[in-house]
Protein backbone atom coordinates (compact mmCIF):
# COMPACT_ATOMS: atom_id res chain seq x y z
CA UNK A 1 0.00 0.00 0.00
CA UNK A 2 3.11 2.44 0.58
CA UNK A 3 4.34 2.15 -2.78
CA UNK A 4 0.82 2.23 -4.27
CA UNK A 5 0.32 5.80 -2.19
CA UNK A 6 4.05 7.02 -3.37
CA UNK A 7 2.66 5.98 -7.10
CA UNK A 8 0.09 8.20 -6.91
CA UNK A 9 1.67 10.92 -5.01
CA UNK A 10 4.11 11.46 -8.14
CA UNK A 11 1.69 10.98 -10.60
CA UNK A 12 -0.52 13.46 -9.09
CA UNK A 13 2.39 16.18 -9.81
CA UNK A 14 1.16 15.13 -12.97
CA UNK A 15 -2.18 16.70 -12.68
CA UNK A 16 -1.82 19.92 -13.59
CA UNK A 17 -5.06 20.28 -15.68
CA UNK A 18 -8.07 18.21 -14.63
CA UNK A 19 -9.96 15.67 -16.39
CA UNK A 20 -13.74 14.89 -16.12
CA UNK A 21 -12.98 11.62 -15.90
CA UNK A 22 -15.29 9.02 -13.84
CA UNK A 23 -13.07 6.98 -12.01
CA UNK A 24 -15.63 4.91 -10.15
CA UNK A 25 -16.53 2.95 -13.42
CA UNK A 26 -13.00 1.27 -13.20
CA UNK A 27 -14.60 -0.50 -10.38
CA UNK A 28 -17.17 -2.40 -12.67
CA UNK A 29 -15.95 -5.76 -13.18
CA UNK A 30 -12.51 -4.45 -12.70
CA UNK A 31 -9.42 -6.36 -10.64
CA UNK A 32 -7.38 -3.74 -9.43
CA UNK A 33 -3.94 -3.78 -8.87
CA UNK A 34 -0.91 -1.68 -8.55
CA UNK A 35 0.23 -2.20 -11.81
CA UNK A 36 -3.26 -1.33 -12.88
CA UNK A 37 -3.48 1.64 -10.87
CA UNK A 38 -0.51 3.20 -12.11
CA UNK A 39 -1.15 2.65 -15.71
CA UNK A 40 -4.48 3.89 -14.86
CA UNK A 41 -3.38 7.52 -13.42
CA UNK A 42 -0.56 7.82 -16.22
CA UNK A 43 -3.17 7.76 -18.79
CA UNK A 44 -5.25 10.27 -17.27
CA UNK A 45 -2.31 12.41 -16.56
CA UNK A 46 -1.94 12.72 -20.49
CA UNK A 47 -5.50 13.45 -20.67
CA UNK A 48 -6.33 16.43 -18.62
CA UNK A 49 -7.04 19.63 -20.08
CA UNK A 50 -7.86 21.92 -17.14
CA UNK A 51 -7.03 22.91 -13.44
CA UNK A 52 -10.56 22.88 -11.73
CA UNK A 53 -11.85 21.50 -8.45
CA UNK A 54 -8.62 19.62 -7.50
CA UNK A 55 -9.92 18.37 -4.09
CA UNK A 56 -12.97 16.22 -5.92
CA UNK A 57 -10.78 15.09 -8.09
CA UNK A 58 -8.55 13.71 -5.42
CA UNK A 59 -11.19 12.15 -3.93
CA UNK A 60 -12.20 10.42 -6.71
CA UNK A 61 -8.57 9.10 -7.00
CA UNK A 62 -8.32 7.73 -3.41
CA UNK A 63 -11.55 6.53 -3.69
CA UNK A 64 -9.82 3.71 -6.33
CA UNK A 65 -7.02 3.71 -4.19
CA UNK A 66 -8.83 2.13 -1.28
CA UNK A 67 -9.46 -0.89 -3.49
CA UNK A 68 -5.97 -2.03 -4.08
CA UNK A 69 -5.38 -3.15 -0.59
CA UNK A 70 -7.11 -6.17 -2.00
CA UNK A 71 -5.50 -9.11 -2.56
CA UNK A 72 -5.80 -9.75 -6.52
CA UNK A 73 -4.08 -10.89 -9.55
CA UNK A 74 -4.04 -8.75 -12.31
CA UNK A 75 -5.59 -10.56 -15.27
CA UNK A 76 -5.15 -9.54 -18.76
CA UNK A 77 -8.67 -10.62 -20.35
CA UNK A 78 -7.53 -9.60 -24.00
CA UNK A 79 -4.63 -11.95 -23.64
CA UNK A 80 -6.13 -14.28 -26.14
CA UNK A 81 -6.35 -15.59 -29.96
CA UNK A 82 -8.62 -14.97 -32.83
CA UNK A 83 -8.10 -17.36 -35.34
CA UNK A 84 -9.88 -15.36 -38.44
CA UNK A 85 -7.05 -13.15 -40.06
CA UNK A 86 -9.82 -11.60 -42.38
CA UNK A 87 -13.45 -11.73 -41.01
CA UNK A 88 -16.89 -9.88 -41.95
CA UNK A 89 -19.71 -11.33 -39.90
CA UNK A 90 -23.33 -9.87 -39.20
CA UNK A 91 -25.27 -11.64 -37.05
CA UNK A 92 -29.26 -11.59 -35.79
CA UNK A 93 -29.51 -11.09 -32.32
CA UNK A 94 -31.95 -11.08 -29.54
CA UNK A 95 -33.64 -8.07 -27.62
CA UNK A 96 -34.55 -8.83 -24.24
CA UNK A 97 -36.07 -6.21 -21.12
CA UNK A 98 -33.02 -3.82 -22.71
CA UNK A 99 -30.41 -6.36 -23.15
CA UNK A 100 -28.72 -7.91 -26.55
CA UNK A 101 -28.59 -11.56 -26.38
CA UNK A 102 -26.01 -13.68 -29.44
CA UNK A 103 -25.90 -17.23 -30.30
CA UNK A 104 -22.58 -19.06 -29.11
CA UNK A 105 -20.80 -21.82 -29.53
CA UNK A 106 -18.90 -24.29 -27.29
CA UNK A 107 -17.54 -27.54 -28.03
CA UNK A 108 -20.19 -28.20 -30.29
CA UNK A 109 -22.93 -26.80 -28.25
CA UNK A 110 -24.80 -23.76 -28.58
CA UNK A 111 -25.52 -21.48 -25.86
CA UNK A 112 -27.31 -17.91 -25.06
CA UNK A 113 -24.98 -15.39 -24.43
CA UNK A 114 -25.78 -11.68 -22.86
CA UNK A 115 -23.56 -8.91 -24.73
CA UNK A 116 -22.01 -7.21 -22.38
CA UNK A 117 -19.44 -4.12 -23.26
CA UNK A 118 -18.98 -3.15 -19.65
CA UNK A 119 -17.67 -6.89 -18.35
CA UNK A 120 -14.89 -9.59 -19.13
CA UNK A 121 -16.15 -12.49 -20.91
CA UNK A 122 -17.70 -14.64 -18.04
CA UNK A 123 -19.33 -18.70 -18.23
CA UNK A 124 -21.48 -20.50 -16.52
CA UNK A 125 -20.86 -23.24 -14.06
CA UNK A 126 -22.46 -25.59 -16.10
CA UNK A 127 -20.22 -24.74 -19.35
CA UNK A 128 -17.00 -25.53 -17.29
CA UNK A 129 -18.45 -28.52 -16.50
CA UNK A 130 -18.87 -29.95 -19.98
CA UNK A 131 -15.45 -28.19 -21.40
CA UNK A 132 -11.92 -28.77 -19.92
CA UNK A 133 -10.60 -25.79 -18.65
CA UNK A 134 -7.33 -24.48 -17.53
CA UNK A 135 -7.79 -23.02 -13.44
CA UNK A 136 -6.43 -19.14 -13.70
CA UNK A 137 -5.55 -17.01 -10.35
CA UNK A 138 -9.33 -15.98 -8.51
CA UNK A 139 -9.97 -12.33 -8.38
CA UNK A 140 -11.69 -10.20 -6.59
CA UNK A 141 -14.62 -8.54 -8.56
CA UNK A 142 -16.65 -5.46 -7.49
CA UNK A 143 -19.68 -5.34 -9.25
CA UNK A 144 -22.21 -2.17 -10.60
CA UNK A 145 -23.30 -1.61 -6.26
CA UNK A 146 -19.41 -1.91 -5.61
CA UNK A 147 -20.24 -5.28 -3.61
CA UNK A 148 -17.05 -7.19 -3.98
CA UNK A 149 -16.52 -11.41 -3.90
CA UNK A 150 -13.79 -13.59 -4.95
CA UNK A 151 -14.33 -14.96 -7.94
CA UNK A 152 -12.97 -17.97 -10.34
CA UNK A 153 -11.30 -17.33 -13.57
CA UNK A 154 -10.49 -20.43 -16.41
CA UNK A 155 -8.87 -20.51 -19.53
CA UNK A 156 -11.93 -21.22 -22.13
CA UNK A 157 -10.07 -23.41 -24.59
CA UNK A 158 -12.50 -22.40 -27.67
CA UNK A 159 -15.20 -20.12 -28.36
CA UNK A 160 -17.49 -19.71 -31.77
CA UNK A 161 -19.15 -16.77 -32.66
CA UNK A 162 -20.65 -16.77 -36.22
CA UNK A 163 -17.75 -17.91 -38.33
CA UNK A 164 -14.95 -16.03 -35.71
CA UNK A 165 -13.38 -18.71 -33.72
CA UNK A 166 -11.91 -17.60 -30.63
CA UNK A 167 -8.98 -19.51 -28.18
CA UNK A 168 -7.45 -19.51 -24.80
CA UNK A 169 -9.90 -16.90 -23.74
CA UNK A 170 -9.50 -15.86 -20.23
CA UNK A 171 -13.25 -16.23 -18.61
CA UNK A 172 -15.05 -15.56 -15.14
CA UNK A 173 -17.12 -18.05 -13.63
CA UNK A 174 -20.39 -16.91 -13.32
CA UNK A 175 -21.52 -15.82 -9.50
CA UNK A 176 -24.46 -18.20 -7.80
CA UNK A 177 -27.01 -15.29 -8.09
CA UNK A 178 -26.85 -15.18 -12.05
CA UNK A 179 -25.74 -18.96 -12.33
CA UNK A 180 -27.77 -22.02 -12.88
CA UNK A 181 -30.07 -20.14 -15.52
CA UNK A 182 -29.97 -22.63 -18.70
CA UNK A 183 -31.27 -19.49 -20.75
CA UNK A 184 -27.82 -17.54 -19.98
CA UNK A 185 -24.92 -19.71 -20.55
CA UNK A 186 -22.67 -16.36 -20.00
CA UNK A 187 -21.58 -12.89 -21.01
CA UNK A 188 -20.00 -12.29 -24.47
CA UNK A 189 -17.54 -9.22 -22.85
CA UNK A 190 -15.81 -6.54 -25.59
CA UNK A 191 -12.32 -8.02 -24.67
CA UNK A 192 -13.14 -10.23 -27.42
CA UNK A 193 -13.14 -7.41 -30.22
CA UNK A 194 -9.64 -5.75 -29.00
CA UNK A 195 -8.72 -6.00 -32.73
CA UNK A 196 -12.19 -5.56 -34.17
CA UNK A 197 -14.84 -3.29 -35.40
CA UNK A 198 -18.45 -3.81 -34.33
CA UNK A 199 -21.60 -2.45 -34.98
CA UNK A 200 -25.13 -2.84 -33.54
CA UNK A 201 -27.89 -1.73 -35.53
CA UNK A 202 -31.29 -2.11 -33.86
CA UNK A 203 -33.38 -1.33 -36.67
CA UNK A 204 -31.92 -4.67 -38.38
CA UNK A 205 -31.39 -5.99 -34.95
CA UNK A 206 -27.82 -7.21 -36.27
CA UNK A 207 -24.74 -7.02 -34.22
CA UNK A 208 -21.46 -6.64 -38.11
CA UNK A 209 -17.76 -7.35 -36.66
CA UNK A 210 -14.92 -6.53 -38.80
CA UNK A 211 -11.03 -6.22 -39.06
CA UNK A 212 -11.71 -3.71 -41.93
CA UNK A 213 -13.24 -0.24 -41.60
CA UNK A 214 -14.26 -0.29 -44.94
CA UNK A 215 -16.79 -3.15 -44.78
CA UNK A 216 -18.46 -0.64 -41.82
CA UNK A 217 -18.09 3.38 -43.73
CA UNK A 218 -19.10 5.78 -40.65
CA UNK A 219 -18.50 9.14 -41.37
CA UNK A 220 -15.99 10.90 -39.13
CA UNK A 221 -18.92 13.72 -37.85
CA UNK A 222 -20.48 10.82 -36.40
CA UNK A 223 -17.11 9.51 -34.66
CA UNK A 224 -15.65 10.96 -31.31
CA UNK A 225 -12.42 9.32 -29.29
CA UNK A 226 -13.09 6.30 -27.42
CA UNK A 227 -11.35 5.07 -23.94
CA UNK A 228 -10.03 1.67 -23.60
CA UNK A 229 -8.68 0.09 -20.40
CA UNK A 230 -5.58 -1.48 -20.99
CA UNK A 231 -6.58 -5.19 -19.98
CA UNK A 232 -10.59 -5.23 -20.33
CA UNK A 233 -11.41 -2.64 -23.76
CA UNK A 234 -14.08 -1.99 -21.54
CA UNK A 235 -15.43 1.57 -23.77
CA UNK A 236 -15.17 4.96 -22.20
CA UNK A 237 -17.08 7.47 -24.53
CA UNK A 238 -17.20 10.71 -23.61
CA UNK A 239 -20.83 12.96 -23.74
CA UNK A 240 -22.03 16.01 -22.53
CA UNK A 241 -25.10 17.15 -20.66
CA UNK A 242 -26.90 20.91 -22.30
CA UNK A 243 -29.44 23.08 -20.37
CA UNK A 244 -29.66 26.58 -22.58
CA UNK A 245 -26.15 27.70 -22.49
CA UNK A 246 -25.39 25.56 -19.55
CA UNK A 247 -22.88 22.31 -20.76
CA UNK A 248 -20.75 20.33 -19.18
CA UNK A 249 -19.11 16.93 -20.90
CA UNK A 250 -17.75 13.59 -19.26
CA UNK A 251 -16.56 9.98 -19.99
CA UNK A 252 -18.87 7.53 -19.64
CA UNK A 253 -18.74 3.46 -19.65
CA UNK A 254 -20.82 2.23 -23.09
CA UNK A 255 -22.50 -0.66 -20.99
CA UNK A 256 -24.39 -2.81 -23.05
CA UNK A 257 -25.15 -5.29 -19.87
CA UNK A 258 -26.94 -1.91 -18.62
CA UNK A 259 -30.85 -2.03 -19.90
CA UNK A 260 -30.98 1.46 -18.96
CA UNK A 261 -30.13 5.04 -21.53
CA UNK A 262 -28.20 6.75 -18.64
CA UNK A 263 -26.54 6.59 -15.09
CA UNK A 264 -25.28 9.03 -13.08
CA UNK A 265 -22.88 8.78 -9.86
CA UNK A 266 -22.15 11.04 -7.20
CA UNK A 267 -19.11 12.38 -8.84
CA UNK A 268 -20.90 13.30 -12.06
CA UNK A 269 -24.18 14.21 -10.16
CA UNK A 270 -21.95 16.82 -8.07
CA UNK A 271 -20.00 18.29 -11.13
CA UNK A 272 -23.38 18.45 -13.48
CA UNK A 273 -25.58 20.19 -10.63
CA UNK A 274 -22.71 22.79 -10.31
CA UNK A 275 -23.22 23.08 -14.15
CA UNK A 276 -27.12 23.40 -13.82
CA UNK A 277 -27.18 20.81 -15.92
CA UNK A 278 -28.67 18.05 -14.13
CA UNK A 279 -32.24 18.49 -12.09
CA UNK A 280 -33.26 16.48 -9.05
CA UNK A 281 -37.12 15.77 -9.46
CA UNK A 282 -37.35 12.74 -6.95
CA UNK A 283 -36.11 10.87 -4.46
CA UNK A 284 -37.15 7.60 -2.25
CA UNK A 285 -35.82 4.92 0.00
CA UNK A 286 -34.95 1.10 -1.45
CA UNK A 287 -32.79 -1.05 -3.39
CA UNK A 288 -30.34 -0.31 -6.79
CA UNK A 289 -30.11 -2.42 -9.51
CA UNK A 290 -29.36 -6.55 -9.16
CA UNK A 291 -25.03 -6.52 -9.85
CA UNK A 292 -22.82 -9.63 -10.30
CA UNK A 293 -22.59 -10.03 -6.28
CA UNK A 294 -26.44 -9.77 -5.61
CA UNK A 295 -28.90 -7.22 -4.64
CA UNK A 296 -28.01 -3.90 -3.62
CA UNK A 297 -28.75 -2.71 -0.19
CA UNK A 298 -31.11 -0.35 0.64
CA UNK A 299 -30.77 3.52 0.16
CA UNK A 300 -31.80 6.97 -0.92
CA UNK A 301 -32.40 6.25 -4.63
CA UNK A 302 -32.65 9.64 -6.46
CA UNK A 303 -34.24 10.76 -10.09
CA UNK A 304 -32.49 13.63 -12.02
CA UNK A 305 -33.27 14.98 -15.15
CA UNK A 306 -31.57 15.90 -18.15
CA UNK A 307 -32.89 18.48 -20.62
CA UNK A 308 -30.48 17.63 -23.78
CA UNK A 309 -27.89 14.60 -23.86
CA UNK A 310 -25.57 15.22 -26.13
CA UNK A 311 -23.65 11.87 -27.85
CA UNK A 312 -21.22 12.85 -30.41
CA UNK A 313 -23.53 15.09 -33.08
CA UNK A 314 -26.86 13.82 -31.46
CA UNK A 315 -29.21 15.55 -29.05
CA UNK A 316 -31.95 13.16 -27.11
CA UNK A 317 -33.95 15.58 -24.89
CA UNK A 318 -35.87 15.27 -21.37
CA UNK A 319 -34.12 12.57 -19.90
CA UNK A 320 -34.72 10.63 -16.74
CA UNK A 321 -31.50 9.60 -14.83
CA UNK A 322 -30.88 7.16 -11.41
CA UNK A 323 -28.25 8.20 -9.08
CA UNK A 324 -25.96 5.73 -9.46
CA UNK A 325 -22.37 3.38 -8.20
CA UNK A 326 -21.01 3.99 -11.68
CA UNK A 327 -21.75 6.44 -14.32
CA UNK A 328 -22.77 4.69 -17.85
CA UNK A 329 -24.36 4.97 -20.78
CA UNK A 330 -26.31 1.96 -21.14
CA UNK A 331 -27.90 -0.57 -23.60
CA UNK A 332 -31.28 1.90 -24.53
CA UNK A 333 -28.70 3.95 -26.67
CA UNK A 334 -28.93 1.58 -29.40
CA UNK A 335 -32.85 2.36 -29.87
CA UNK A 336 -32.08 5.70 -31.07
CA UNK A 337 -29.11 5.22 -33.62
CA UNK A 338 -26.74 2.63 -34.34
CA UNK A 339 -23.76 2.35 -32.51
CA UNK A 340 -20.24 1.72 -33.95
CA UNK A 341 -17.75 0.47 -31.31
CA UNK A 342 -14.55 0.74 -33.55
CA UNK A 343 -11.71 -0.53 -30.87
CA UNK A 344 -8.85 -1.11 -33.55
CA UNK A 345 -8.55 2.19 -33.98
CA UNK A 346 -10.35 3.29 -29.99
CA UNK A 347 -13.25 5.27 -32.10
CA UNK A 348 -16.91 5.72 -30.70
CA UNK A 349 -19.36 5.82 -33.78
CA UNK A 350 -23.39 6.81 -33.09
CA UNK A 351 -25.17 7.50 -36.33
CA UNK A 352 -28.60 8.41 -34.56
CA UNK A 353 -31.87 7.36 -36.64
CA UNK A 354 -32.78 11.34 -35.71
CA UNK A 355 -30.20 13.79 -35.06
CA UNK A 356 -32.63 15.61 -32.29
CA UNK A 357 -35.25 13.45 -30.71
CA UNK A 358 -37.00 12.98 -27.32
CA UNK A 359 -36.59 10.12 -24.97
CA UNK A 360 -39.60 7.61 -25.50
CA UNK A 361 -38.27 6.51 -21.90
CA UNK A 362 -41.97 5.82 -19.35
CA UNK A 363 -41.32 4.38 -16.01
CA UNK A 364 -43.71 2.45 -13.73
CA UNK A 365 -44.46 4.23 -10.04
CA UNK A 366 -42.66 1.01 -8.77
CA UNK A 367 -39.45 -0.63 -9.45
CA UNK A 368 -38.99 -4.37 -8.75
CA UNK A 369 -35.90 -6.54 -8.44
CA UNK A 370 -35.24 -9.91 -7.59
CA UNK A 371 -34.41 -11.25 -4.21
CA UNK A 372 -35.03 -14.02 -1.56
CA UNK A 373 -35.87 -16.33 -4.69
CA UNK A 374 -39.29 -13.94 -5.04
CA UNK A 375 -39.43 -10.79 -6.90
CA UNK A 376 -39.74 -7.87 -4.15
CA UNK A 377 -40.35 -4.06 -4.64
CA UNK A 378 -37.57 -2.46 -4.76
CA UNK A 379 -38.29 1.17 -4.62
CA UNK A 380 -41.81 2.96 -4.54
CA UNK A 381 -41.93 6.90 -6.72
CA UNK A 382 -45.61 7.58 -6.02
CA UNK A 383 -46.33 8.63 -2.69
CA UNK A 384 -50.05 8.29 -2.85
CA UNK A 385 -49.74 4.06 -3.13
CA UNK A 386 -50.42 3.29 0.71
CA UNK A 387 -50.30 -0.31 2.41
CA UNK A 388 -46.89 -1.51 0.52
CA UNK A 389 -43.40 -1.02 0.85
CA UNK A 390 -39.71 -2.19 -0.19
CA UNK A 391 -39.16 -5.75 0.36
CA UNK A 392 -43.28 -6.36 -0.50
CA UNK A 393 -43.64 -9.70 -2.71
CA UNK A 394 -45.18 -9.45 -6.13
CA UNK A 395 -47.36 -12.48 -6.40
CA UNK A 396 -49.66 -11.42 -9.90
CA UNK A 397 -49.68 -9.25 -13.03
CA UNK A 398 -52.90 -8.90 -14.33
CA UNK A 399 -54.23 -12.44 -12.89
CA UNK A 400 -50.91 -14.42 -14.19
CA UNK A 401 -49.31 -16.01 -11.11
CA UNK A 402 -45.75 -14.86 -10.12
CA UNK A 403 -45.04 -17.09 -6.92
CA UNK A 404 -42.95 -19.64 -8.80
CA UNK A 405 -41.06 -16.86 -10.51
CA UNK A 406 -37.17 -17.83 -10.76
CA UNK A 407 -33.93 -15.44 -11.73
CA UNK A 408 -34.51 -16.46 -15.58
CA UNK A 409 -37.44 -15.75 -15.38
CA UNK A 410 -37.14 -12.75 -14.15
CA UNK A 411 -33.92 -12.33 -16.63
CA UNK A 412 -35.73 -13.64 -19.77
CA UNK A 413 -39.33 -12.66 -19.24
CA UNK A 414 -41.01 -8.98 -19.82
CA UNK A 415 -44.40 -9.11 -17.21
CA UNK A 416 -45.54 -6.15 -18.17
CA UNK A 417 -44.98 -6.23 -21.68
CA UNK A 418 -45.22 -2.94 -22.70
CA UNK A 419 -48.55 -2.12 -21.42
CA UNK A 420 -49.69 1.29 -20.29
CA UNK A 421 -51.07 -0.35 -16.85
CA UNK A 422 -51.30 -2.83 -14.96
CA UNK A 423 -53.14 -4.87 -12.02
CA UNK A 424 -50.92 -6.13 -9.34
CA UNK A 425 -51.72 -8.33 -6.39
CA UNK A 426 -49.00 -7.14 -3.45
CA UNK A 427 -48.40 -9.73 -0.37
CA UNK A 428 -46.54 -8.17 2.73
CA UNK A 429 -44.20 -9.83 4.80
CA UNK A 430 -47.44 -10.50 7.23
CA UNK A 431 -48.87 -12.08 4.75
CA UNK A 432 -51.83 -9.74 4.15
CA UNK A 433 -52.54 -9.02 0.10
CA UNK A 434 -53.66 -5.51 -1.73
CA UNK A 435 -54.54 -5.24 -5.00
CA UNK A 436 -54.00 -1.85 -7.22
CA UNK A 437 -53.55 -0.56 -10.70
CA UNK A 438 -50.46 1.29 -11.59
CA UNK A 439 -49.79 3.31 -14.72
CA UNK A 440 -46.77 4.55 -16.47
CA UNK A 441 -45.12 7.52 -16.21
CA UNK A 442 -43.61 10.42 -18.20
CA UNK A 443 -41.07 12.50 -16.62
Amino acid sequence: MVLICVSAIIYLVLFTFYNYYDYYNFCRCTRVSPKTLVDMLHQAALRLIKIKKMFKFLLSICFVISFVGIKAQDINYNNLQLENEEYHVTIPYEYVKGQIFLPITIKGCRYRFCFDTGSPTMISKKVVNVVKCKELEKTILYDINLKKDSVRNVLLPELKLADLVFKDIPTTILSDVIDGCDELAGIIGANLFRNSIVLISHKNKTISITNDWKKIPVKNKYRNLMHLPENRNAPFVRVEFRNGKNKGGGEFIFDTGDSRLLNVNTHFVDFFTEKQVLELVDSTYGKGAIGFNGVSEDTIQKRYRVSELKVNKASIYNISTDHSRISSIGCELIEYGDVLLDFKNKSFGFVPYEEQTSSRQKYWPIDFTFNRNRIEIAAIWDESLQGIEVGDQLIEIDGVNLGEVDMCDFINKDFFNKKAQVSLLIVNNQGEKKKFKISRLEL
